[in-house]
Formats: C-alpha cells, sequence, structure tokens
C-alpha cells in the first residue's frame, strides 16, 4: 500500500523512494507525484522505467520525450529514451535522441546498425539465410525487445539449423513481458532446446505450457523423446552411484544404437556418448573414454558439451598429455 504523500515540488522529489519495489506501487506513487508536480521531469523518466520493465513500450517512451520536453537539457533522459528506442529497433528515432543528449557512446553506431537491418531483410529476401543469420546477429544483440528483427533472425537460424542462436536470443527473452505470454516463441525455444538435445529444458518448457502440446504435434514428439533420454540418464547416474558399470554401459550402447536411426536424434546421439564416456572412464577405459568424448563434442556447440570436455581433460591428464589438456579447459572456461 503506497502512503499519501503530502504536495511536492520537483526540488523535493527526484528518485522513487526505496522502500517501493513492486512495480504497482511505484507507478502509483509516480502518478500521484507528477499530479501534484506536473513539471517534474525526473519522476516522468522514473515512470518511463517502470513503464519498460512491465512491457508497456508505447507509454515508456512518451513519458522519456515528456520528461526532456520539461527540461530540455535532460541528457539523462534523452540518453534513456535512446537506449529503449535501439531495444524496440527504431533506429532514427534512436540516434536524434543520442543527438539532443550530447553524448557519445561508444562502440555503438546506430546508422551501421540500421544499415545492417536493411542489408539482412534483402539477404533474407534472396534466401540467403546463412549471410542474413551473421548480419543480424549485432543487431539482435542490441534490439533485445524488437519482435521484428527477433522473428526475422529466428525464422533465418531455422532454416540453416542454428538452434545454438535461437536459444541465445530467446531464452531470457521469453522471461519479459510481454513476450512471455507469446506462445510462437515459446515453441520457438523449446525446439532449439530439443534440437540442441537440452532436454531438462525442453521438458521444463513443455510443463510450463500445456498450449504447446496442445496446439503442436511435434511437441508432443518432443516431450516423448526427451523423457526417454532423461529416463537413460537417471538409469546411467544410479548405475554409477552403485558401481554397476557394464549394466549401464549396455543401456547407453543399445540407445545409441537405436537413435542413430532417427534424422533429429543426431544431437541426443552426442549426449548419450558423453554418458557413455564416463562410464567408461569409470572402468579404467581411458583412451576409449576420449574416443566417446571426440564423438560427443564432435561440431557441437550444445550447453551440456561442458561435461565431455571436462572429462576428456580429466582423460588428458591421467595419460600426461597436458597440452591437451590445457586446450580442453581453455575451451571450457570460453563457454562457462
Amino acid at each position: 500500500k503506497v502512503a499519501p504523500h503530502s504536495p511536492v515540488t520537483r526540488a523535493m522529489v527526484c528518485s522513487v523512494p526505496p522502500e517501493l519495489r513492486h512495480a504497482d506501487d511505484i507507478l502509483k506513487w509516480c502518478n500521484q507525484v507528477i499530479l501534484e508536480d506536473q513539471d517534474n521531469h525526473h519522476i516522468y523518466l522514473e515512470r518511463a522505467k517502470v513503464h519498460f520493465k512491465v512491457g508497456h513500450f508505447a507509454e515508456a517512451i512518451a513519458d522519456g520525450l515528456k520528461s526532456t520536453e520539461l527540461d530540455g537539457n535532460f541528457k539523462r533522459g534523452y540518453t534513456w529514451t535512446g537506449n529503449v528506442l535501439l531495444k524496440l529497433g527504431r533506429f532514427a528515432e534512436c540516434q536524434q535522441q543520442y543527438d539532443m543528449s550530447g553524448s557519445s557512446l561508444p562502440d555503438l553506431d546506430v546508422r551501421d546498425l540500421q544499415e545492417k537491418w536493411l542489408s539482412a531483410q534483402q539477404q533474407y529476401a534472396e534466401e540467403r539465410h546463412s549471410e542474413c543469420v551473421e548480419t543480424l546477429l549485432p543487431v539482435v544483440y542490441h534490439t533485445t525487445h524488437s519482435t521484428e528483427i527477433k522473428a526475422l533472425f529466428v525464422d533465418a537460424c531455422i532454416k540453416v539449423g542454428n538452434w545454438y542462436a535461437i536459444i541465445d536470443c530467446i531464452a531470457e527473452w521469453l522471461l519479459q513481458p510481454p513476450f512471455a505470454e507469446d506462445l510462437k516463441w515459446r515453441y520457438n525455444c523449446a525446439l532449439g532446446y530439443f534440437n540442441t538435445a537440452c532436454v531438462a529444458q525442453c521438458l521444463q518448457l513443455l510443463d510450463a505450457d500445456a498450449a504447446l502440446e496442445a496446439t503442436h504435434a511435434d511437441a508432443v514428439i518432443w516431450r516423448e523423446k526427451c523423457q526417454l533420454v532423461q529416463a537413460i540418464i537417471t538409469d546411467t547416474e544410479k548405475c554409477l552411484q552403485n558401481g554397476e558399470l557394464d549394466a549401464a554401459y549396455d543401456a547407453l550402447t543399445k540407445a545409441i544404437s537405436q537413435s542413430v536411426s532417427h534424422s533429429d536424434g543426431v544431437k541426443m546421439k552426442e549426449l548419450l556418448h558423453s554418458w557413455r564416456a564416463k562410464v567408461l572412464y569409470e572402468r579404467g577405459q581411458i583412451p576409449e573414454a576420449i574416443h566417446e568424448c571426440t564423438q560427443a563434442l564432435e561440431g557441437n556447440q550444445c550447453r551440456w558439451c561442458a561435461m565431455p570436455l571436462a572429462l576428456r581433460a580429466k582423460c588428458y591428464e591421467a595419460q600426461k598429455e597436458n597440452a591437451l589438456a590445457i586446450e580442453d579447459l581453455e575451451r571450457l572456461l570460453s563457454i562457462q
């Protein structure tokens, strides 16, 4: 509950009280302050920040612009509004706000990003999807809240099978409103998780949203396959704890041979290779464990590849191949 406030002046109120933490409470407080002091440019900017946080982008921009309308020397207002416009992919308006702020942003060329966006659209239209993905990578990094740019990027990634980029692009985005309510983005993220054998993450996303399987038949198949692989991994962990290494090896070998027949089971197979490597390591078969780790890591950028990398480094160390061990550890550090 927001306590009532006596009339205030702009000089008295420049920031939100620290005890207010929830967006609704902060909005109520800002509205009250603005009602009592309609020229308070600081609080217009504070309200803009809350609007942006809850996904009210139009209101956020309107309040940001109002803050600089009230005080033409309010550099922080120009910069913040420019940052929001950039996140939404509105490059020309963003550049205008940056120019008004009078401050330069290092390592950021808005006009270059706009040119890349235009080039990417042309590349996509000409079905040069790999080039489109590469061109859009720096653009997507800065335009975090542009559905138009993200949609083109994700679609191009799907066409070339760049599942890793899809996950990096969407996963954190799904935590933000209003994108968390959009079924299309959750579907694409689950698709990325499935195709990179991130079985736990895929199942977590499917469990959180029944609509995915209700509206997409392939999501039902993803669940079945992910649950199968998850069960094999769980059984392998139990066997390792109980010292039942032969049973674990046989079960993994059978599962790997079965997954070969499925075109979408390649990454699943590589994941199982990493677990068979762990079993071989426990059996003291170091060269064979190295071979399995290499099988798992072949052309692999999946998030779970940290396990076979760390295991192969241990195997190299056991064989006194320290240079190779260091190489794997350096690669491990680069992905964590």
